[in-house]
Order: C-alpha cells, then sequence, then structure tokens
C-alpha cells in the first residue's frame, strides 16, 4: 500500500478477506466496458481466482484510489511461460494525472521486470503512445482477429501464442468481396449477414474436423 500524489496504490494479495471480496466487485464493474473489446471477458476474469475472492499465486492485481474511487487497475501474470500486463486501465476523469505511469513501474516491480509482455486492443494505441515510448516498449506483432472479430490486437516486448481455431482463416478473407455480396443481395442486415457466414465458416471447419479426426 502506497501514496502517490495522494492517491492511493494498494495491492489485491494484501488485502484483508472483507476488502477482497468488496474490491473484486469494485474491479469488476470498473472493468465492464472491456466485454465490448474482448469476446469472454467476464470468464476470463473469474477465471484469476482459485476461489470467490483468492487470486491465483501467478496474479496480482494494482489498484490506484482516489477520493474513495477507483481511478485505475493494472492486472499482472507472473509464470514459467510469462511476464505480462494483462490489463491497464485509467478512469477517464483521472487520465493525465501520471496513473498510469505509477501502475507500470508498480508492476514492473511485482513482475521484476521492465520490459513485460503488454497486448492493447489498436483502437487505444493514442492513448498508450506517451506511456509506451517512455519505456521504450517495441511494437512485435499485430494479430487481427485475435481477441476479437474483425479487430487488431498489437503486442509489445513479445508475442502471443498461435491460436489453433477457425477464426485465424479470416485473416485471409477478402472482406471487399463480402461486402460486394452483401450489396448485391438488396438486404440491409451487414451484422446478420457476417454471422450467417460465420455460421457457415464454422460448420465447414466442423466437417474438416471430423474428417482429420474421423469423428
Amino acid at each position: 500500500m502506497k501514496f502517490i500524489n495522494n492517491k492511493l496504490y494498494i495491492s489485491y494479495s494484501e488485502l484483508s478477506p472483507e476488502q477482497k471480496s468488496i474490491y473484486r466487485m469494485r474491479i469488476k464493474i470498473f472493468l465492464k466496458k472491456l466485454v465490448y473489446e474482448y469476446n469472454n471477458f467476464e470468464e476470463w476474469f473469474s477465471q484469476l481466482f482459485i476461489s470467490d475472492i483468492l487470486l491465483k499465486n501467478d496474479r496480482e492485481i494494482i489498484i490506484c484510489e482516489c477520493d474513495y474511487q477507483l481511478a485505475g487497475v493494472a492486472i499482472l501474470k507472473n509464470d514459467d511461460i510469462e511476464k505480462k500486463i494483462c490489463t491497464l486501465r485509467v478512469a477517464k476523469r483521472f487520465q493525465k494525472q501520471g496513473i498510469g505511469q505509477h501502475l507500470m513501474e508498480l508492476s514492473f516491480e511485482w513482475l521484476n521486470d521492465d520490459k513485460p509482455l503488454i497486448t492493447i486492443h489498436n483502437s487505444k494505441k493514442h492513448e498508450f503512445n506517451k506511456l509506451f515510448k517512455r519505456y521504450n516498449f517495441e511494437l512485435e506483432e499485430k494479430k487481427w482477429g485475435y481477441y476479437r472479430l474483425f479487430r487488431t490486437e498489437l503486442v509489445y516486448n513479445g508475442s502471443l501464442p498461435e491460436k489453433n481455431f477457425f477464426f485465424n482463416r479470416m485473416e485471409m478473407i477478402d472482406l471487399e468481396k463480402e461486402i460486394r455480396q452483401f450489396l448485391l443481395s438488396g438486404r440491409d442486415d451487414f451484422k446478420l449477414f457476417i454471422d450467417e457466414w460465420l455460421y457457415r465458416q464454422w460448420l465447414y471447419s466442423q466437417k474438416e474436423i471430423n474428417i482429420i479426426t474421423g469423428y
């Protein structure tokens, strides 16, 4: 627990059981908009814990609090495979106050690494650009459709493992052709059109799997 510039920085693992119960819910609410950026975010969040309140041993959450409000959160992972800042968010009203910098440096301390793996949604690049330049983070990969369809994830200081599922083939889609087909169809619900196309792709992938496995 540290006070920096009149803001309180807390490590979740150091909280009492009663505090953990309260802060877990507060953190989940604070990060609720991430469901629009990442599929299965709520499921991923629940898997950070081994019980209702206890984090896994290789996880930590650093919280910034200001005037009894959550101002920022960093979720960290440190295992035999990777040292990673999984999530770093600062509430809009508290941005440009150095909170991201302090969360980053406290993350470095816990991870014992000043160049941990971190990925961000492409739309957030402008928000993190100054911070990443400060610590000389290097863009290593661009992963299209990795966490969410039609979205690009930017990978710094490392690489993400390949995903063995049929959406990886989406990188080869000729989107211009798909849009042209949609326009020629005379339909007006593009989302439904794409959903139907994805379902056909999924059926095709299952057929291929059955052929390969014999099931």
